[in-house]
Parts: C-alpha cells; sequence; structure tokens
C-alpha cells in the first residue's frame, strides 16, 4: 500500500484522467475530493467538523448538493454514537490494487475512548464505497448500525429490505441481501443489525452510484454485473431435475433415465443438458444429509460416468438450513435447531461448521456442478445460539448461508449455485451464487386466466407473476431470476410454454420434464434439441431483457423484447382466444438503442413457423403483425435473415359462421349458429362460463349439433388458488367438416344460480396448408411446428358479462344491509368473504368495539354491487383493520361508478372505525375496495362494519 499523503490539514482533490482511468489526487486546504472521471464526492472541513457536501455526477451532469452526512452506531444501554459525537482529527490518502481510497479519522476526545474511522473506496466504475471502521478500548454491544444518513432531495422507485435505494440518477445500498435501505423525507438511510459484542467492529459496506437521468436501474444492474458470482462468458446454464419423475430416485431409475436421454437426445441431435440433479429423495433424513444406502447402495459413482459421456454433471437438491423434516433428527444429534424446529439455525456454531463441511465433500466427491439450494431459514428467536433474536438474527443467519455458498464456490469454481425457498430477490445475494427462486406462482402455476388447455393458462400465470416481480425489483437482473424452467407432467402440448420460458431470457434453464409425457415421440425430442439449440446460441442476446406489452391476467398481449450487439428477439404471446394486432416500434421502448440498429433488420419469425416479416427495418420502424388465441411467437431481427426462404405462401380456406350470438334466457345464456368448415380442417367450438359473484355456483354446458347432443369437454379453473378471481369454465367440442347447426346452453349446475356471468363464444380451426420446401435454416432454430398449418379464430360471441334483472329485497324497506346481499362481483387476496363476521370467522373487532354486522375481507379485496333499479341515496359504514389480526397499514376505498368517492388513508389496529356516507344517488356502480395501506397484505383483515344502502 502507498501512502500518498498524511498531514494534519489534508486536502484532495481528484482530475479526471482517461476515462474511467485512476484517481489524481492532489492538494487543497479546507476542501478535499475524491472521485474519477463519472463521479466526485466533496468533502468540506470546518474546525472539528467534515462533511460530504456534494456529489459530482458526469453522468447526470449535474452536481448534487449534499444537506447532511452522518452515521449512527447503536449500543446496548447507552445513546447512540453519531458523528457530532467525534472530533474529525486529519484524512489520508492510499492507494491500493487499482482502488483509491479516502480515510477520515475520528476520535471521541475521552481517555481510553473510542476511534472510528469512515473509509472511501473508488476504482474506475460510476460507483463509489463507504464502510465504518470502530477501534474501542473494551467489548462495546453495538446493535443497529446506520452505515451511511444521507439528505438529499430526489424521488424514490425503489428501496427495501435487500433493495437499493433508487433516487432519479443515483443508487444507494448496503452490500448486503439483509441491509434495510430506505429513502423518507429526504434522507438515505442504510441500515444493518450485526448484534455484536466486540472491540473492532468494520460495518457494512455501502454504495453510491451515479447514472444518467431515467437509467439508474440499468446502472446498477451493471454495477451487479461487475460483482456477480456468475462468470460473464456463461451465458445460459441448462439443468435437469427428477422432481415429477423421479419420485424417489435411486440409483437404478437415474441411471435408466440418464440412458434415456442419451438415445433420445445427445446420440441422434448431440444436445444435452449441463447438470442432471437429483431432487429431494436421495437423502437420508435422520442425518446430515447421507445418502439413503438402499437407494443408492453405490454411492452417486455409477451416475458419473454416464453423465460425463453425455457432456453433462451431476446436481443435487439440498435444504441450507436442513428443512424438509432433517431437523427434528438432527436437534437430536445436538445441532442448533431454530425457534422453529423445522430448520436448523444457520448460525448455531456445530450446525455452521459442520454444514459447510458435508456440502463441500459432497461437491468435491462426485464432481458436483449445480446446487438447488432449497430451504433457507433466516429467523431465529433462540437465545443460545450466538445471536440476539429478531434482525440481529437474520444478519447472523444470512451471513452463515453467505459463507456456506462462498466455501462451495471455492471448493468447485464455476459451480452453478441456485437457492429457492425461503430467498427474497436481493441483488446482493448475486455475488455468491447465480440465480435465485422468484416466488413466480408456487411449483406448477394456478390456472386463472381462462383456456382451454391448462398449460397455456399456467404459462399465462407464471409470466404474469415473472412480470410482475420484475417491476417490483428493478434493481434486480431479470436474468437471475429462477422460474422453474420447462415443465412437462401432463400430456398437454407444451411446445408454446417452452418458447415462453426460454423468451423470459433467463440464464437458468431447468428441465422438469417426464419423458412419459413425450406423446408425440420423436418429435417431441427433436424439438427439445432444436430449442436447447436456439437457446445457447442466441443467449448473449437473451440476457438483456425489457418488459413489453400490456397484463397477461388482463387478457392483455404481452412479451420480452431482448436486443445486444446489432440483433434482436421479440417473445410475444397472446394469453385469450380473441386475436389481438400489435403495433411495436423499434426503439428504447423495446430496449433498442439507435446505436444497436444501426444498419437496418430483417424481422422473422422463427416459431411457430419461419416466416419474414418485413425485409428492412431501421431505428424507429414499425413492425405490424396478429396475434392469434394463444399465439406464441419468436422474432429475430437481425442483419441476415435466419433461413433460407422457399416457396411461395401457401393459402387455406375459410370457416364461415352466421350467428347473433349468446343472449340471456331465463333458464341460462343460451346461443344458434350456423358453421361452415371446410373439408381438411380441424374444429372445435369454445365457450367460456365465468360465473361472477359470492353466490355463483358451478355451470353446466349443453351442445348438439344438427339436432343431435354432442359430448363437451370442461376445464375448470378451482375456486380456492392463490391468484384466482373466479371459478371459470371452459367448454369444448367438435364440429365436423361441412355446414351444421348448432345449439349451446350454458346452465347453473343442479340447485344453483347466477345473477352475473361473463360468457364467450368462438369457433376454432387448425386448417391444413399444402405441402411445400420448409425454408432451410442458416442457424440454429426452433422446429417450426406449425409451418403446415394455419390457426383461424371466429369470434361468434366476445366475452362480455351477463347480467340477470336484479330482484331487490325489502324493496320498500328504507334500508338494505350488506350482508343480505349477495354482491355482483367479490375477489381478494386471502380466504373468502364473511358476512357478519371477519374474514378470520371470529367476531368483528375494531379498536376495542364490536360490531354484530357488516362484511370481513382481507386485502387486497374489491367487492362490488350493482345499484341499478335500487333507488339508493346514500352508503353508511364503519371501516377498519380487524382487532384480531397482525398489526400494520390497511386503507379502505369506494368507488361509485370508477370514482373515487371516499379513502381512509392508512390504518392500524388501534384507528377506530371511519365512519363512511357517500352519496350514491343516480350511481350504477359500487365498488368496496380494501387496500394494503403501502407495507403489504400481511394481516390486512378489514371489516366494513355495519355495510348498508339507504333508500
Amino acid at each position: 500500500m502507498k501512502t500518498l499523503t498524511q498531514l494534519c490539514v489534508l486536502a484532495l482533490l481528484v482530475s479526471g484522467g482517461a476515462a474511467g482511468g485512476a484517481a489524481d489526487l492532489m492538494r487543497d486546504v479546507e476542501n478535499f475530493s475524491l472521485g474519477n472521471d463519472y463521479l466526485t464526492l466533496r468533502f468540506h472541513r470546518s474546525g472539528i467538523r467534515c462533511h460530504l457536501t456534494e456529489v459530482v455526477s458526469a453522468l447526470a451532469k449535474r452536481t448534487l448538493p449534499i444537506k447532511s452526512d452522518g452515521f449512527s452506531v447503536g449500543i446496548e444501554g447507552g445513546t447512540a454514537l453519531r458523528e457530532s459525537d467525534f472530533h474529525f482529527e486529519r484524512a489520508t490518502g492510499e492507494e491500493a490494487g487499482g482502488e483509491r481510497r479516502l480515510i477520515l479519522a475520528y476520535n471521541d476526545r475521552k481517555p481510553k475512548g473510542i476511534q472510528l474511522r469512515v473509509v472511501y473506496r473508488i476504482g474506475a466504475e460510476p460507483f463509489v464505497r463507504r464502510h465504518i471502521e470502530l477501534i474501542a478500548n473494551q467489548p462495546t454491544p453495538i446493535r443497529q448500525v446506520d452505515a451511511w444518513l444521507v439528505g438529499i432531495e430526489g424521488k424514490a422507485s425503489g428501496q427495501g429490505f435487500g433493495q437499493p435505494v433508487l433516487l432519479d440518477d443515483t443508487f444507494w445500498g448496503i452490500e448486503f441481501p439483509g441491509g434495510h435501505n430506505s429513502f423518507a423525507n429526504g434522507t438515505v438511510k442504510l441500515t444493518h443489525y450485526p448484534g455484536r459484542t466486540t472491540d473492532r467492529f468494520v460495518s457494512k459496506t455501502a454504495v453510491l452510484g451515479v447514472a444518467e437521468p431515467g437509467r439508474v436501474a440499468q446502472r446498477f444492474q451493471d454495477y451487479i454485473a461487475s460483482i456477480q458470482a456468475t462468470p460473464k462468458e456463461q451465458r445460459l446454464f441448462v439443468n435437469y431435475n427428477t422432481w415429477w419423475t423421479l419420485m424417489p430416485p435411486t440409483e437404478k431409475n437415474c441411471v435408466e433415465l440418464i440412458q434415456l436421454f442419451k438415445e433420445k437426445l445427445f446420440d441422434p441431435h448431440g444436445e444435452s443438458f449441463d447438470t442432471f440433479t437429483i431432487d429431494d429423495g436421495w437423502d437420508k433424513k435422520e442425518t446430515l444429509w447421507e445418502l439413503v444406502p438402499e437407494r443408492f447402495p453405490n454411492g452417486f459413482g455409477p451416475l458419473v460416468e454416464p453423465l460425463k459421456g453425455m457432456k453433462a454433471n451431476l446436481g443435487l437438491w439440498l435444504s441450507p438450513s436442513s428443512g424438509y423434516s432433517h431437523a427434528p433428527h438432527l436437534a437430536k444429534l445436538g445441532y442448533e435447531h431454530n425457534s422453529n424446529p423445522w430448520y436448523c439455525c444457520q448460525s448455531g456454531s456445530k450446525y455452521r461448521r459442520d454444514i459447510v463441511q458435508r456440502v463441500t465433500a459432497l461437491a468435491k466427491q462426485y464432481d458436483l456442478a449445480f446446487y438447488k439450494f432449497d430451504g433457507f431459514c433466516p429467523s431465529c428467536e433462540a437465545k443460545d445460539h450466538g445471536h440476539l433474536p429478531g434482525p440481529y438474527a437474520v444478519e447472523a443467519n444470512i451471513d452463515a448461508y453467505i459463507e456456506l455458498m462462498s466455501a462451495v464456490k471455492q471448493a468447485k469454481p464455476g459451480i452453478f449455485l441456485d437457492p429457492t425457498c425461503g430467498m427474497w430477490l436481493s441483488p446482493w445475494w448475486l455475488p455468491y451464487c447465480d440465480s435465485i427462486w422468484g416466488s413466480v406462482s408456487g411449483d406448477y402455476p394456478d390456472i386463472i386466466v381462462p383456456a382451454p388447455v391448462v398449460r397455456d393458462s399456467a404459462t399465462t400465470t407464471r409470466d404474469a407473476v415473472f412480470r410482475q416481480r420484475v417491476r417490483e425489483h428493478p434493481g434486480y437482473p431479470p436474468a437471475a431470476i429462477e422460474h422453474l424452467g420447462i415443465i412437462v407432467i401432463t400430456p398437454e402440448k407444451w411446445e408454446d410454454n417452452a418458447i415462453a420460458v426460454v423468451g423470459r431470457g433467463c440464464r437458468l434453464l431447468t428441465l422438469y420434464i417426464n419423458p412419459k409425457f413425450f406423446t408425440k415421440g420423436d418429435r417431441d425430442w427433436a424439438f427439445l434439441a432444436s430449442v436447447l439449440k436456439w437457446t445457447r446460441h442466441n443467449a448473449p442476446t437473451l440476457g438483456h431483457t425489457t418488459l413489453i406489452g400490456g397484463d397477461p391476467f388482463k387478457r392483455e398481449w404481452y412479451g420480452y423484447a431482448h436486443f445486444a450487439g446489432g440483433r434482436g428477439i421479440i417473445c410475444l404471446r397472446n394469453p385469450f382466444i380473441e386475436p389481438q394486432t400489435i403495433k411495436l416500434t423499434l426503439d428504447e421502448s423495446v430496449g433498442c438503442t439507435r446505436d444497436g440498429a444501426a444498419g437496418p433488420l430483417t424481422a422473422a419469425v422463427v416459431y411457430p413457423r419461419h416466416e419474414v416479416l418485413k425485409d428492412t427495418l431501421s431505428y424507429g420502424g414499425t413492425l405490424d403483425l396478429s396475434l392469434l388465441g394463444y399465439e406464441t411467437v419468436l422474432i429475430q431481427l437481425a442483419q441476415a435473415l435466419p433461413f433460407a426462404v422457399a416457396g411461395q405462401s401457401r393459402q387455406a380456406s375459410a370457416c364461415k359462421v352466421q350467428s347473433a350470438g349468446l343472449s340471456l334466457q331465463d333458464a341460462g345464456i343460451e346461443g344458434k349458429c350456423t358453421a361452415v368448415v371446410p373439408e381438411g380442417a380441424k374444429a372445435t367450438m369454445h365457450l367460456l362460463a365465468d360465473p361472477r359473484g359470492t353466490g355463483a355456483s358451478a355451470i353446466e354446458c349443453s351442445a348438439h349439433v344438427n339436432g343431435k347432443a354432442v359430448p363437451v369437454r370442461a376445464v375448470r379453473s378451482g375456486g380456492d388458488q392463490a391468484h384466482s378471481k373466479h371459478p371459470w369454465t371452459w367448454f369444448e367440442f367438435a364440429l365436423p367438416a361441412g355446414k351444421s347447426d348448432v345449439m349451446v346452453s350454458l346452465k347453473p349446475a343442479k340447485g344453483g344460480a347466477f345473477s352475473r356471468c361473463e360468457a364467450g363464444w368462438w369457433l376454432w380451426a387448425e386448417h391444413p396448408l399444402a405441402k411445400g420446401a420448409p425454408p432451410k435454416p442458416t442457424e440454429p432454430l426452433p422446429l417450426p411446428i406449425g409451418q403446415d398449418t394455419r390457426r383461424e379464430t371466429i369470434t361468434i360471441q366476445a366475452a362480455k358479462v351477463f347480467t340477470a334483472p336484479r330482484v331487490w329485497p325489502k324493496a320498500d324497506a328504507e334500508t338494505v344491509w350488506l350482508d343480505e346481499l349477495p354482491p355482483d362481483d367479490a375477489t381478494q387476496g386471502w380466504g373468502k368473504l364473511q358476512t357478519n363476521r371477519s374474514v378470520w370467522e371470529k367476531p368483528m373487532i375494531i379498536a376495542g368495539r364490536k360490531f354484530a354486522r357488516g362484511l370481513g375481507t382481507h386485502a387486497e379485496s374489491r367487492i362490488v354491487y350493482d345499484l341499478s333499479g335500487g333507488k339508493f341515496k346514500s352508503f353508511r359504514c364503519l371501516v377498519g383493520r380487524d382487532e384480531h389480526a397482525q398489526d400494520g397499514a390497511i386503507a379502505f376505498q369506494v368507488k361509485l361508478d370508477g370514482k373515487v368517492v371516499f379513502d381512509s388513508g392508512p390504518m392500524n389496529k388501534a384507528s377506530a372505525a371511519k365512519a363512511i356516507e357517500v352519496d350514491v344517488y343516480g350511481g350504477t356502480t359500487l365498488e368496496l375496495l380494501t387496500l394494503d395501506g403501502g407495507d403489504g397484505i400481511g394481516g390486512d383483515h378489514g371489516n366494513w362494519a355495519e355495510a348498508q344502502l339507504v333508500r
């Protein structure tokens, strides 16, 4: 280390050299600076005080004034130590390893007192680091540490536990997945909870970065890319997982499955996975991750060599906190178990030592290249594990988990680590692992958006939640989200799902494929090989992801755009049966820059067919196309076509339909049509029935073709899924070629009823095309499975809500209580809507006041009433958070015909019930909204007490 200057009064002034080069230090008197060509920190010394006063951003081309600059070190039983408690002594500049360091030294001027140093480090990148060092004359019980408190103007687009504070053109955070990073009232606060007693303390490191206006999230992701564990050259990792196929796994069935992949995938197509991962079932629960000898009598050795013959390695599933029934047994062996007995304490001294030894030993012994770490528990309330309870335990257990992952990476360089359950999408995990489970709707997603194929609806849900996670975590790179990959565990068509999965652009592609569901035989294997080849070939481009389109849950088209190196890939999907028209502009809205599309590009569909969309497309140009029902389309943009154009377009005859659509009758919803289907086409009729309201029941469908009843297939969503809006049913029946007279009827199941029901009706046809020479690929492409057919969907009745005339109870009564009136629509984030009791089915109590009547719900909820014909003048109610729930913020809104007419603002358990009385005269739609209050929906039990409509 080279000491540049060390004086009682020191000035460091940084002037730029070459772009991104080392800092140039010069002397001044009271003012000094540290920086590079991207940013400069300016400090001012005045007597015993020294403060950061400005941040100069070359990227934003502005100077950011710093209103305050400090720290706080909490001491148990005493007052927190702050910057004002210390006298500034000196500033020292140092250089080491391509980094410049500025050290500000302080002391408290007490005999045998505390010395403190604030250390800044900067290299050639557009960010600077800072940490605090404390030296005491005796062990000191350090608790909460605010490593940086900064007064600065701005508006935050991101903040939170393990998340960066993203301001207009700066980012801030603790470089630790358990950091508490916040921005409120003009102050950035970067906090962690060491909870240790020591005489030598070094805080977690804080980071400040700068960005161009509007690019702070991208600059932050660039910073993360510079510190991530994943090698930059590694663009895609393909992992096969035995879950859903081998339950339980054994030596025999694993070897047989590996051999099947060799015969069907590797030998004929030259494709393979990077790892074959054995999931739950290999482990003996009574031990610290020993093998079950009856299942693997020879260890994993017999699997390693066959995998090497396929250019693959072994991977293992394992719980880092020894969940999944291990912990209760390990407690008997003396290992520290969590206050939750189903997990071990990650930071317990004995467990911490032995789990590292066991996990690294397995990796070395079997040359592992992948770990699925499933089940990390950061919390622990035990008081004898060497940590304090609460947030201090969380920090200690995160440190222990980081130690485990670091040890594995050191023992097996290049191993891919994939933590799943128990994780959160903090980008500061990525210096230690390669991807993180994104909680994107369970192992197999809920089916929410109606579809005739369950896998299509599940794909929509996975995409919708994936996109939600990306927007919730703007600093986290989408490529590092674990999304469970391609799942084939039913005989349904799976190709569209596979393309949607790789279209997200994630670096980990896991295959949960049970080959017994490859119903097309060798064609399925060939398609899988083509997808793997295409994804590997295009991985450098796919790693740059921009979300485009609308909300999948609202049945809007959506997709992902990827641009890099003068190439582009766009994946588009229609989550519903009705065709949608798309107009894309080639600009920053899809992630394309002017430099990235400098030359003319060609746009070609490479899935489900090979087709030229546009010969010449430049920056600012538009791409127009139509997405058919449930269609997934993959488009490549490059200077050359990925295939040789062959032949001319092939046409097919169209279907014809005459109908007046559906209509509401006394017995249900009915309709008639006359349809003409060309010879050779495969045609089916499709109907959607989505009853609304709490009293809605299951729907049945009957169909007649040319006067004869025909069998009808039904796909039902179920009503208790986490994200479900309504228990819809999709009906489908075949239609023969030629002319057909069709009659359909949708009715409630026996004994049921509905007052409102969304219904739609469509003809779906797959037309064969005349045989022609397929385009010849010039690079790896997915098999064009739709090359020889053309899909056609005709809307007979667009989806709409049919509403029966409202029959008002007690038409002459002055008041109608809502607990006596089934809502026309009701959705909520947890549980079921209750009447005259809370959502927990307990008495409704708001701040000690008990109510006998009303509605009990849970955020986020929406309860809708059609007021037509009711002649009501007002709506009255008292709202509040139910006393039985945990504390937190909740809010209530009332909307009339879409306009907010009441807003409670945030309320907690101590908040008295707020009275509502709003004028509803002349209104049609009344909506009662229970909202999360800004801190998530946990425990948000909301009561609408004494809710009534008044005439």
